[in-house]
């Protein structure tokens, strides 16, 4: 009986183990290879403002083209760039953090940025951000 327990904990190990590698080295989605839903800044905006539960069906976690004005490009504590968007709304924002160095983007550009929509804390979020020409 100990032979068959022991031979079972084994077992399990192995099985946790190889489940836990493979999650932890699973390939990241690829944002450029991936169809968006279009919206504008202001529009994603003033949906999750309005209708936080519906818009996270609509866009939580989905890849979305985000069309806006530049309000302010920072560094966040990952060393980051960080583009947000202007909306309606005078203090937040649609918050882009992007993967890749933007060039040749200033405040007050129009731009389309594409990423994977995280939800809304006050600004919504898009991480995984590509500016899209």
């Amino acid at each position: 009986m100990k032979k068959y327990l022991v031979i079972g904990g084994i077992l399990f190990l192995v099985i946790v183990s190889v489940l836990g590698y493979s999650l932890v080295n699973k390939p990241h989605r690829s944002v450029k290879e991936e169809t968006a839903i279009e919206v504008a800044a202001s529009d994603l905006f003033s949906r999750f403002e309005t209708n936080e539960e519906g818009s996270n069906t609509e866009f939580l976690d989905k890849t979305i083209l985000v069309r806006g004005e530049v309000a302010e490009i920072i560094t966040n504590q990952e060393g980051k760039t960080v583009v947000i968007l202007a909306t309606d709304n005078p203090i937040f924002g649609v918050n882009c953090t992007m993967d890749e160095e933007p060039k040749d983007i200033e405040i007050g550009m129009i731009v389309s940025i594409k990423g994977i929509c995280v939800g809304y804390l006050s600004d919504v979020i898009v991480n995984r951000a590509l500016i899209i020409k």
